[in-house]
């Protein structure tokens, strides 16, 4: 379940990231938008080694299999098309909220899947220099 639930929010990331790119023209979002997509694969290939299916990596962009996320997405699309300063802050908090996410994740799994933590640690440091991108903007 975590890690489907993970698959829905890189995706829902790189998702945010790809509509702000497309409304403000800003390379930031840009760049993270397409590390996002290269973490989407990156847990798809755990996906598939556990035998599981990321139901979400080939739906259009805004629509997730999980509906919390869906109704996320929307929330912080419409918060970051208020402004590009707005756009910015989302992208800090998805970000924060990331690391947050995968921290809690990871602490059970060092020792009962360590290919799950190690893919974790991985998209941690990515969001932590995601973040450090976003900060650097403000």
């Amino acid at each position: 379940a975590g890690l489907l639930f993970m698959a829905n929010e890189e995706k829902m990331a790189h998702d945010v990231y790809a509509t702000f790119a497309e409304q403000y023209g800003v390379r930031i979002f840009e760049n993270i938008a397409s590390s996002e997509a290269m973490h989407q694969q990156a847990v798809n290939v755990v996906l598939e080694r556990y035998g599981l299916e990321d139901t979400a990596i080939d739906l259009p962009v805004g629509e997730f299999s999980d509906p919390t996320v869906a109704s996320l997405y929307a929330t912080l699309v419409e918060q970051g098309s208020a402004s590009l300063d707005e756009a910015i802050a989302v992208g800090v908090l998805i970000e924060e909220t990331d690391i947050d996410d995968l921290e809690s994740r990871m602490t059970v799994l060092e020792e009962t899947a360590p290919d799950v933590y190690e893919m974790y640690s991985h998209l941690r440091a990515a969001s932590q220099n995601h973040l450090a991108a976003f900060e650097g903007w403000l």
